[in-house]
């Protein structure tokens, strides 16, 4: 989304404008035509590293997540085996 609009009008800037309406009469009328402005912010100097650093974070999370269900994983899987263990034994004795 620019942050404004310019019209070129004869290889120069003829006008700036907020909304890109006015801008494009003007180029209706006069001809030319019309170009987006962006704001140069530190957001948009530093979207590249800032997207990277994400990207980065993410992968750590996931690297993280894997070790964690792993670990649930194994605790339900021993937490059924000691269940199954206690019927077992109450089974066995109960018939011997």
């Amino acid at each position: 989304m620019a942050d404004a609009w310019a019209w070129i009008h004869e290889g120069q800037v003829a006008g700036a404008f907020v909304h890109k309406g006015p801008a494009d009469f003007c180029t209706d009328r006069a001809g030319g035509f019309v170009i987006p402005l962006r704001a140069e912010t530190a957001k948009v100097r530093y979207a590249d590293e800032l997207y990277q650093v994400l990207k980065d974070l993410t992968g750590l999370a996931k690297m993280a997540a894997c070790p964690l269900n792993t670990y649930k994983a194994a605790i339900r899987n021993s937490d059924e085996l000691l269940k199954q263990i206690d019927r077992e034994s109450t089974e066995e004795s109960n018939h011997g």
